[in-house]
C-alpha cells in the first residue's frame, strides 16, 4: 500500500495537446492527448500512452504535415526575468485572489471544531476533499452521528487492536455517509459542481479530485454498473461506495487519523520563521511515525495538507498573513514553501541575473504584497499554461477586461467564489478581441 502523500510528480510535458494523466491505483503517470481542431472549438480525443513521443507522433500524422509543427513543438522557457516581470504585473491584477479550496476551509472552519477534537481523521478528510458540498456533507454526518459513534473513534488512539479494528469501521461507515450525502447534493444542484470542475479540478494531477482521492483510498469504486452513489464521470463510468474490508481499509484509516494527530501538534505560526519549524517538525515527526517518507518532491498532495492546515488555523485566529521576520536562503524557501510546482522560487532564488539569494530581497524585487505563506499558490496558479500563451504586453493591455472578466465569475458563483485566473484571462482576451 501506498503511504499517504506518496504520489509522484508529473514529468514535464514536452509537447502541445498532451495532458498528464494520474493513475490513482498504480501512482503512475501517463499522457492524453486532446488538441483542438483548427477553426473550430471541437477537441478531438487521441488516447493515452506513457509515452509523450509516440502520442505526439499520432497527432502529427492525423493532423496533417501543417499541424505537425504546432502539435510538437516543445514548451518555450521564459527567461528568469521575464517570469518574474510577469508574476509581478499578474499578482498586481489578481490582487486579493484566494483559491476556492483555502478561502471554503476558513469558512467552515468554526463549524468543525468537535471534528477536528474528536476525530481529526475526518478533518484530515474534511480539508483534502476541496469541494464546498463535500465538506457541507463531512459536517452534516458528523451532526447526525450520536455521540457513542463520535467517541468510539477516539479508540483508533488505542493499542488495543479489536477495539482499533471497530474504531476504523465506525470511521469507514462515516465517511461513507458522507459521500452519500456529498453525491445528494451534488445531484441537486449539478451547476455548481460543473463549475468546481472548471475552475478548480484543473490541477487534479496535483491535489486529486473528491473521486479521485476516494478511489485512492479505496472509499469509492467505479463501473459502467456500480450506480449507489448516482455519480458519473465524463467517461461514462458510475461511482459507488464500497464496504468496509479490515486488510485494504483499517491501516489506510489508521493513517489517516494519525496524519490529522500530527497535524494538531503543528504550531499555529506568526512569523516565517515559526512557519518553517512547524512545517520541518511536522515531517520529522510523521517521517518517524512511518505515515510519510519526507522526500518533499514526490509527495506534493502531503506538503500541501499541512500548508493548508497551517494556513486555515492561521485565519481562524485571525492571523491574516505572516509576519516576514526572518530572510530564508534558497534551501529555507524550497523547504518552507513545498511544493513549488512550476520551479519560479528555485529559479529566482538561485539566477545570477537576479541575484537574490535571500527571501527579502526577492519579495522587494517584485513588490509582492499578498501573504508569504501563499507566495508559491500564487506562482503555481500564475504560471498555468493557458496564461503562458498570452505576451505580457497582450496581459498588461488587457488590464482591464481582466478585472471586469474576474468580477463578473465571482459574482455568477454559487459561493461568490473566485474564478480560476487562467479562465478569468481566457474569457478577457476571448472578449477583447472580438470587440
Amino acid at each position: 500500500m501506498a503511504r499517504l502523500g506518496s504520489t509522484p510528480r508529473p514529468p514535464a510535458v514536452l509537447f502541445k495537446g498532451l495532458v498528464p494523466s494520474l493513475s490513482v491505483r498504480t501512482s503512475a503517470w501517463a499522457y492524453q492527448g486532446r488538441v483542438r481542431q483548427p477553426g473550430t472549438d471541437t477537441k478531438r480525443y487521441f488516447g493515452s500512452s506513457d509515452s509523450q513521443k509516440t502520442l505526439a507522433r499520432k497527432i502529427a500524422k492525423t493532423m496533417g504535415n501543417q499541424a505537425a509543427p504546432r502539435w510538437r513543438k516543445k514548451r518555450d522557457r521564459r527567461p528568469v526575468t521575464e517570469t518574474m516581470e510577469r508574476f509581478k504585473m499578474l499578482t498586481e491584477i489578481f490582487k486579493g485572489w484566494r483559491p476556492r479550496d483555502l478561502s471554503g476551509a476558513v469558512q467552515r472552519r468554526g463549524q468543525a471544531a468537535m471534528i477536528i477534537v474528536q476525530a481529526p481523521g475526518m478533518y484530515v478528510a474534511f480539508l483534502r476533499g476541496r469541494e464546498h458540498q463535500w465538506r457541507d456533507a463531512v459536517l452534516k454526518t458528523w451532526g447526525a452521528t450520536d455521540n457513542a459513534q463520535r467517541l468510539s473513534i477516539v479508540v483508533l488512539d488505542s493499542n488495543d487492536e479489536p477495539m482499533q479494528l471497530e474504531a476504523s469501521k465506525a470511521m469507514h461507515n462515516m465517511l461513507s455517509d458522507a459521500f452519500s450525502e456529498w453525491a445528494r447534493e451534488t445531484l441537486s444542484d449539478p451547476e455548481q459542481r460543473r463549475d468546481w470542475k472548471t475552475h478548480v479540478d484543473r490541477n487534479v494531477g496535483y491535489h486529486l479530485s473528491l473521486t479521485a482521492w476516494g478511489l485512492r483510498e479505496g472509499l469509492l469504486t467505479k463501473s459502467i454498473r456500480a450506480r449507489s452513489l448516482g455519480v458519473q464521470n465524463t467517461e461514462g463510468e458510475w461511482y459507488g461506495l464500497r464496504a468496509y474490508n479490515r486488510q485494504e481499509h483499517h491501516m489506510r484509516i489508521l493513517q489517516m487519523h494519525r496524519t490529522g494527530r500530527m497535524l494538531l501538534q503543528m504550531q499555529v505560526p506568526r512569523t516565517n520563521r515559526e512557519w518553517l519549524e512547524s512545517i520541518e517538525g511536522f515531517g520529522k515527526r510523521c517521517s518517524g511515525a512511518g505515515i510519510n517518507s519526507g522526500k518533499r518532491e514526490d509527495n506534493y498532495q502531503f506538503w500541501w495538507l499541512a500548508r493548508k492546515y497551517l494556513i486555515v488555523e492561521m485565519r481562524h485566529q485571525g492571523l491574516e498573513r505572516l509576519s516576514v521576520t526572518a530572510d530564508w536562503d534558497n534551501d529555507q524557501v524550497a523547504a518552507a514553501m513545498v511544493p513549488d510546482m512550476n520551479d519560479w522560487l528555485s529559479a529566482w532564488m538561485t539566477s545570477k541575473v537576479i541575484g537574490a539569494g535571500s527571501l527579502k530581497p526577492l519579495l522587494s524585487k517584485f513588490d509582492y504584497r499578498e501573504p508569504l505563506e501563499l507566495l508559491s499558490c500564487f506562482c503555481c496558479i500564475l504560471g498555468d499554461a493557458a496564461i503562458d500563451q498570452y505576451s505580457t504586453d497582450a496581459l498588461d493591455s488587457a488590464r482591464d477586461a481582466i478585472t471586469k472578466q474576474r468580477q463578473q465569475m465571482t459574482e455568477a458563483s454559487a459561493f461568490e467564489d473566485e474564478g480560476h485566473p487562467a479562465l478569468i484571462i481566457q474569457k478577457a482576451m476571448a472578449s477583447q478581441a472580438h470587440g
